[in-house]
């Protein structure tokens, strides 16, 4: 009554006079048609209800299924005073229920008991649990007989060793009993001791002006309820909202209110990727997941990765994109003009290994984009240092050879390794020590596909690079850059027909500013779905670097300025001053025929 909003009242009571108490006090209160009753099986019989059946109106009730025993309802109503010898109480109990006495001496009422005094289903009607009550009592007949026969095998009567039996015995066997009871069931128990119990749900109502209790359902290893019960134009239950606080909302959990019963609370929200256990706790999910929509569990997050945050992904391929279309312009180009003077002049063979290296660059992106596994990654870790190897070998490689050839002291003396053929030996060289430097990498610290959590309802998936292992794979790199800077500049006095030192050094400047400048970035930069931004932008602007240094000019010469695309001689007092202010004259002009391919210098020595 302290809580207006609780109109539902369990009552878990086994004693008759202790319910009647309760009905009394709501009648008295006149609250007793608001509540709706739920009563345990101590309301399975409706006799002690008396004159509180309107109180007690529309309770439900339960209990275990009942059988009616028409042989036991027999015997009974023709039970009279002085012909049941066998139960001692049966005299008191027909002077109570007839409020009548049979003995003069002890006259406990008005009048004395007649003949008219019958017991009928009108005026006594019987406990329909009789039929349970054999079944208990035949339980531990047919377990006392059990013991009979394994303690007293050779005598009906009872035995010494019977009567010393232990109560764990004794209860080891009566839960080994099985047998078919008087309600038409098994009876047996299982290892926790325990009955498949089966109970009827009856409803206490008037019908016809006949207080009863009609069965609406029943409890048989799950709730069954009659659909009569439930549909009609007047079904016979309705629902009733009985609580303190209402039922708190999704998402939200119950708060208990000190001072207030355990159904009373408030409703707080679970924040963040809580969500809600038992309506009573708020729990956070694992990494990973999210709570549902309904609140009462988690769900996997959807794995993000670069390829598919198409805001990032695809102008990044775009930008990669066109950088592979401008190298294999730049390569159509050279491979159409192949045999002119600025193409021979640039080192074939080499020029093809740098434009390869070039194009490689900018296909990293788009291993990039894929879904990250360990073998993509392993591809990733690779495809963003070797080819720029490749490149910088290259370059490495011709600035070393223009520089032996015309910064040597001994002008009779060949130069070695000078040929093609030698020069893409060495190239290979240099690049293998790069792919055992990566291979030693990979063991050591094997890139591996990982789930980053940079916030709690978002999960990125990507490789296991960090901005250490990208650094130590391009270490090589940077002592590849620093040796054709120092070439470039040896080689700058060179002969204007070999000299591409000044392109050279240019493009390496740049790519040392701009590999320092994307460091820092990578280093600094803390949010996972950026990182694969930074590296393929700034790997691709490092090829555009190369590309345009040193060949912007080249082809800007081939396409536009034809009449500069010539075989150029080597002025003699230029060229051999470059080369030694020492030399005899005879030996000067057996260098004459130099005029602007080192492929032709080589063979003609």
């Amino acid at each position: 009554m302290l809580e207006p909003k609780a109109r539902c009242v369990v009552i878990f009571c086994s004693k008759d006079t202790q319910i009647a108490n309760l009905m009394y006090a709501a009648k008295s209160k006149g609250v007793h048609q608001d509540f709706q009753w739920i009563g345990t099986d101590a309301w399975s019989t409706i006799v002690w209800l008396d004159k509180l059946k309107d109180v007690a109106k529309n309770a439900i009730t339960v209990q275990p299924r009942v059988v009616r025993l028409k042989k036991f309802e027999d015997y009974y109503y023709k039970l009279k005073p002085g012909q049941n010898s066998r139960n001692q109480w049966f005299d008191e109990y027909w002077e109570n229920h007839f409020e009548c006495y049979l003995n003069d001496t002890k006259k406990q009422f008005h009048r004395k008991c007649n003949e008219s005094d019958k017991l009928t289903s009108g005026n006594s009607q019987l406990d329909m649990r009789v039929a349970s009550t054999m079944d208990a009592i035949f339980t531990f007949a047919h377990t006392l007989d059990k013991l009979h026969k394994t303690h007293c095998p050779y005598t009906k009567n009872m035995c010494d060793s019977l009567l010393n039996i232990s109560g764990k015995e004794l209860l080891a066997n009566l839960r080994n009993v099985s047998f078919v009871g008087a309600t038409g069931f098994n009876v047996r128990f299982d290892e926790n001791g325990d009955m498949g119990g089966a109970y009827e749900i009856n409803l206490f109502r008037n019908e016809n002006g006949k207080w009863g209790n009609v069965m609406i359902g029943e409890w048989n290893h799950g709730l069954s309820i009659k659909p009569s019960v439930l549909q009609g134009d007047s079904p016979s239950l309705h629902v009733i909202e009985s609580h303190c606080t209402p039922r708190c909302g999704r998402g939200h959990h119950r708060v208990p209110v000190k001072g207030k019963d355990t159904c009373c609370w408030t409703c707080e929200p679970c924040n963040g990727n809580s969500y809600v256990l038992n309506d009573s706790f708020c729990l956070e999910c694992p990494l990973g997941q999210w709570p549902l929509a309904s609140g009462k569990g988690c769900k996997k997050i959807n794995r993000s990765y670069f390829g598919i945050d198409y805001n990032l992904s695809v102008p990044t391929m775009a930008f990669s994109g066109f950088g592979i279309i401008f190298t294999f312009f730049v390569i159509s180009v050279l491979v159409k003009f192949n045999n002119t003077p600025v193409v021979k002049a640039c080192g074939r063979e080499l020029s093809h290994l740098l434009l390869i290296g070039i194009v490689l660059c900018f296909t990293g992106t788009f291993i990039t984009v894929i879904k990250p596994c360990n073998w993509t990654c392993v591809a990733r870790f690779f495809g963003d240092s070797l080819p720029f190897t490749l490149c910088y070998a290259a370059l490495f490689i011709k600035t070393n050879r223009i520089s032996r050839i015309f910064n040597r002291k001994n002008l009779t003396r060949r130069p070695v390794f000078i040929l093609p053929t030698s020069q893409l030996f060495l190239v290979v060289t240099v690049v293998t020590v790069q792919v055992l430097i990566l291979a030693m990498l990979t063991v050591l610290r094997t890139p591996r596909v990982k789930e980053y959590y940079s916030e709690k309802e978002f999960v990125y998936l990507d490789c296991s690079i960090s901005a250490l292992d990208f650094g130590l794979s391009q270490v090589y790199n940077f002592i590849l850059i620093l040796m054709c800077t120092v070439y470039a500049f040896k080689t700058r006095k060179s002969p204007s027909n070999f000299n591409e030192a000044k392109c050279i050094a240019f493009a390496m400047y740049s790519s040392c500013v701009l590999w320092f400048a994307f460091l820092a970035i990578l280093y600094m930069q803390k949010t996972p779905k950026y990182k694969p931004v930074v590296i393929c932008v700034s790997v691709s602007l490092v090829a555009y670097i190369l590309l345009g240094f040193l060949y912007g000019s080249k082809v800007y010469i081939i396409l536009f300025k034809p009449h500069r695309n010539v075989r150029k001689p080597v002025a003699t007092s230029i060229s051999l001053s470059s080369i030694s202010q020492s030399n005899s004259r005879n030996r000067r002009n057996s260098y004459m025929g130099f005029h602007g391919d080192l492929g032709d210098y080589a063979e003609s020595r």
